[in-house]
C-alpha cells in the first residue's frame, strides 16, 4: 500500500521546453487543487526555486523535462539537490524515451519518481500523491511499475462489503456520453446499465437494484430532477440508493438545487475518470460525503476552451490501445448530424412563422403616403 496525501494547496513547478506540454500539465495540477507555476528552461527553473525561497513560499515539487536545450532535466535535477536551499524539493523525471537502468540512475541524484511520457493522468496523481506522503528520505523510487503494482487490475471488480459486484445505473442521453461514463466505470470494476431517460431509469430501478445510479439533470420525457423526486417519493426501505447528478454546468446554485432534488452528489460534464472514482469512494466506500464537505467542486463551467487538451488525453488512456475514440468519434457524428438536421427544420419553421407574421403585421399596419418636399413621396 502507497503512502498518499493530499494535493490540495501544494505549490508545484513545471519545467519543459515545450510550450503544449507545458500547458496539459499545468491544467492537470490545477485540476487537482494545486497551485501551478511553469518554466520554460532550466534557468527559469532555478531562478523561479529561488525566488519562492526568498518569498517565504518554497515550492514542494518540480516536474522536470528530460531532453531540454542547454541544461538538460538530469542536470538540472543535480543542481537542485546540490544547492542547500533547493535540496528539499521533491522531484519527479518525466522522459520521452525511457531506457533501461535511468530510474536507479535518477533516484541516486536524488530524484523521487520517473515516469515516461505520455504522462497518464491516474499515473502522475497517485505518484504526487505518495511521494508528497512518504515521511522517509529511503523511499522508494516511484515508477510507473510501483504504481501499478499498488493499483487494483482492471479485471478486478469493484464490490460492497458483501462480495457483491457493484452495479451503477446511468441515465443519460447523449451516445457519446454513455460510452464514456460506462468505460469509465467498467475500468474501475463496476457492472453498468445505460438508459436514455429518467422514465427508463425508474422502470429499470424498479425491477432491480443498484449500488449507485447517476442521473443527467437534463434529458428527455423526463429530467434527472423528476426523476430523482419520483424514486425518492417511492421509498427505498432500509437502504437510500445514492443518485449522483451529471451536470453539464458548475455555476452558483446548481449544488443546491441537485441536494434540494433529492440527489446525493454531483459530478460536472467533461466527467472525468478521477471524479467517478472518487463518489464511488465517497458514497460506496463509506468516505466522507461531497454535501458534507465544506469545499465545492472543480472543473466544468462556460470558460472551458474549445478542444479540452486533458479530456482528450484522459480519453486516449481510457481506450489503452483499443478503437475506443475512434467509436466515440463516430457516435459523436452521427449524434451531431441528427441535431443539426434538427436545428436546420426548427430554424425553418421559426424563419416561416416570422414571415408570415411579418406579412400580417405589414398588412394591418401599412402607413398612408403623404407627399414630402418638393413632391417626392413619403412613407
Amino acid at each position: 500500500m502507497l503512502p498518499s496525501a493530499t494535493l490540495e494547496n501544494v505549490k508545484v513547478l513545471v519545467v519543459d521546453d515545450n510550450g503544449v506540454n507545458r500547458r496539459v500539465l499545468h491544467e492537470q495540477l490545477r485540476y487537482w487543487g494545486m497551485r501551478v507555476h511553469c518554466a520554460e528552461s532550466a534557468q527559469a527553473c532555478l531562478e523561479a526555486l529561488d525566488y519562492a525561497v526568498t518569498d517565504g513560499d518554497p515550492f514542494r515539487v518540480a516536474l522536470l523535462d528530460h531532453h531540454m536545450p542547454i541544461m538538460d532535466g538530469e542536470t538540472l535535477g543535480q543542481s537542485i539537490k546540490e544547492t542547500p536551499s533547493l535540496k528539499d524539493v521533491l522531484l519527479v523525471m518525466l522522459t520521452s524515451v525511457g531506457q533501461r537502468g535511468e530510474a536507479e540512475r535518477f533516484k541516486t541524484i536524488g530524484f523521487n519518481g520517473y515516469l515516461v511520457k505520455p504522462v497518464r493522468r491516474f499515473q502522475l496523481r497517485d505518484m504526487l500523491s505518495a511521494i508528497l506522503g512518504s515521511v522517509s528520505s529511503s523511499s522508494p523510487m516511484m515508477t510507473r511499475h510501483t504504481l501499478a503494482e499498488a493499483r487494483p487490475t482492471e479485471s478486478k471488480k469493484r464490490q460492497d462489503d458483501k462480495g457483491k459486484t457493484l452495479r451503477v445505473l446511468v441515465a443519460e442521453d447523449n451516445p457519446v456520453n454513455q460510452k464514456v461514463i460506462a468505460r469509465i466505470l467498467e475500468k474501475l470494476g463496476c457492472s453498468v446499465d445505460i438508459v436514455s431517460n429518467g422514465r427508463e431509469a425508474l422502470d429499470v430501478v424498479s425491477r432491480s437494484p443498484f449500488h449507485i445510479v447517476m442521473m443527467d439533470c437534463q434529458m428527455p420525457e423526463m429530467d434527472g430532477f423528476g426523476a430523482t423526486q419520483a424514486l425518492r417519493a417511492r421509498g427505498e426501505g432500509e437502504r437510500r440508493t445514492p443518485i449522483i447528478a451529471l451536470t453539464a454546468n458548475s455555476l452558483h446554485g446548481d449544488r443546491e438545487r441537485c441536494l434540494d432534488a433529492g440527489m446525493d452528489d454531483y459530478i460536472s460534464k467533461p466527467v472525468k475518470a478521477e471524479d467517478v472514482e472518487m463518489t464511488l469512494k465517497r458514497w460506496i466506500e463509506q468516505e466522507t460525503p461531497a454535501h458534507e464537505e465544506e469545499t465545492e467542486h472543480t472543473g466544468g463551467g462556460s470558460h472551458l476552451p474549445v478542444l479540452d487538451e486533458e479530456t482528450v488525453l484522459e480519453l486516449y488512456e481510457l481506450a489503452n490501445g483499443g478503437d475506443f475514440v475512434a467509436d466515440l468519434l463516430a457516435s459523436y457524428k452521427t449524434n451531431m448530424q441528427e441535431k443539426l438536421a434538427s436545428l436546420e427544420a426548427n430554424l425553418r419553421d421559426l424563419d416561416h412563422n416570422y414571415v408570415e407574421g411579418c406579412g400580417t403585421l405589414h398588412e394591418r399596419r401599412k402607413p398612408e403616403s403623404r407627399r414630402g418636399p418638393r413632391g417626392k413621396m413619403v412613407l
